[in-house]
Formats: structure tokens, sequence, C-alpha cells
């Protein structure tokens, strides 16, 4: 799979409380489709601990589905700091650069 093919099936989930688990975003984001990887990371800003989510589709359209409709679901916006949801695909350095 290309480099570009992967970003696309790539999801960063940002704004998670400190307690969310791996195991929580795999079980809830399983539902729009099969996961391939995900990953947690840890993030401290003003002196307050936040989590984001890496979740890697299998495809193009289970990706573009879960971003799509995963912030109406009741159970995922309970993960969020003010239940605000930040699901969005995941774009590397250089992909980003060209919006500029």
């Amino acid at each position: 799979m290309k480099g570009d093919e992967t970003n696309k099936t790539c999801l960063i989930v940002k704004n998670l409380k400190p307690d969310v688990t791996e195991q929580q975003i795999r079980e809830l984001f399983n539902t729009f489709g099969e996961i391939k990887q995900c990953g947690l990371r840890e993030v401290e800003l003003k002196d307050q601990k936040y989590r984001m989510a890496f979740v890697n589709y299998k495809s193009v359209e289970e990706a573009t589905n879960a971003q799509s409709n995963s912030q109406q679901k009741e159970e995922i916006k309970k993960l969020f700091y003010n239940e605000t949801p930040y699901i969005q695909l995941w774009f590397s350095k250089e992909q980003r650069q060209q919006f500029k």
C-alpha cells in the first residue's frame, strides 16, 4: 500500500480524556470497519493531560465512514473533554504543507 493510501485510512482522534484506553477506542471504532492498527499517545498541555489516538482502518471507505459518523455516537462523545470529539483523517507533514 502506498503512503498516500495509508494516510487516507488513518484517523487522528484528539481531545480524549486521560483515562481512555486503547481497548475502548478499538471497541467503539471497530463498529465502522476493520481496524489494522490502533495506538494512544499522551500529551500535556497547560498542565492538563490529554490523550490522542491513531486508528488505522483496512480501507478508505471504512475510515471515511468512521470520520463522518463517529462524532454522533453518544458512547464515543463520552470519551472526550466536554464531549467534543475531534476526529479527522490524518495527513503527513508533507501533505499538510500542500494545503497552506
